[in-house]
């Protein structure tokens, strides 16, 4: 999110030729070494020094420890990923904010899902539980300060099986109607004829698309493949009549384009589009 704090970061400062680490305030460290994997090294260890420190001073309570997990995941995982697990962190704060680590255990999170219950539903119950289970975790790791002295035995709902909704044709057309901008309308028209997933769609780029046999191959080359399981999807006619278009007017090689260059996320125009105009 916009206002969250950056994580620390190296930096090289002219004249000087061993790396810097920047952190949050703005603040530069030396490293003592021009050399950028031992550099990494110092920051990861910069990382793990400013968690034990900040959660020994916040006394181990839960929010103190939620706060500089999140600081340090937000430098290994993507921008998304950071603000789902800030999502995550901000329903246990409201529940398990001030408590002292010590206390939580399964009766706990029982009481946890009670609560949560009256606004949503178990598989978001699940994922926010599973984001105070990570971090516990890395409370008992030497980077984590150890101040997780033993696991904890949570409680958590069963995953169970996602159950597919599908939109009707009015839904859709609505979706349509409310994309007004053109990278998202034809992030909508793929999406609606493969089934295909938002990372695969962005992630899309022309040698991928192959219109005269009609195919599009969300594989690439060298991928791992995974459960995800990407796949090659035919093309309908009304579909290839909208890429063809896309086509001819596109302005660099990923499919869903923006100022000539990849989109890294449709989420927030996406959700402008699912509500539709007020």
């Amino acid at each position: 999110m916009s206002d969250a704090p950056r994580a620390p970061r190296l930096t090289r400062i002219a004249g000087k030729p061993n790396w810097h680490i920047v952190d949050a305030d703005g603040r530069r460290t030396s490293t003592g070494t021009p050399e950028r994997k031992a550099a990494e090294a110092a920051l990861r260890e910069f990382v793990s020094e400013q968690a034990r420190s900040a959660t020994q001073a916040a006394g181990q309570s839960v929010a103190s420890l939620l706060t500089v997990y999140l600081a340090l995941r937000r430098r290994e995982i993507s921008p998304a990923g950071a603000d789902r697990l800030e999502y995550a962190h901000k329903a246990l704060n409201t529940f398990f904010g001030d408590w002292s680590i010590d206390r939580i255990n399964g009766t706990a999170c029982l009481d946890y899902r009670d609560k949560r219950l009256e606004t949503v539903g178990l598989r978001t119950i699940r994922t926010e539980l599973e984001a105070l289970r990570a971090a516990l975790r890395w409370g008992m790791t030497e980077a984590g300060g150890r101040v997780v002295s033993q696991m904890p035995d949570l409680k958590l709902p069963p995953k169970g099986n996602a159950r597919p909704r599908f939109l009707t044709h009015a839904e859709a057309d609505r979706l349509r109607a409310a994309c007004v901008a053109k990278h998202l309308r034809l992030f909508v028209e793929i999406g609606l004829h493969t089934g295909a997933r938002s990372g695969a769609i962005l992630s899309l780029i022309w040698p991928q698309v192959d219109l005269d046999e009609r195919v599009i191959d969300f594989r690439t080359p060298d991928e791992v493949v995974t459960k995800k399981r990407k796949v090659a999807q035919p093309i309908n006619s009304d579909l290839l009549a909208v890429l063809t278009v896309a086509q001819a007017s596109a302005t660099s090689d990923y499919v869903i384009e923006r100022a000539g260059g990849e989109v890294g996320s449709i989420k927030h125009g996406f959700a402008s589009g699912a509500r539709g105009p007020a």
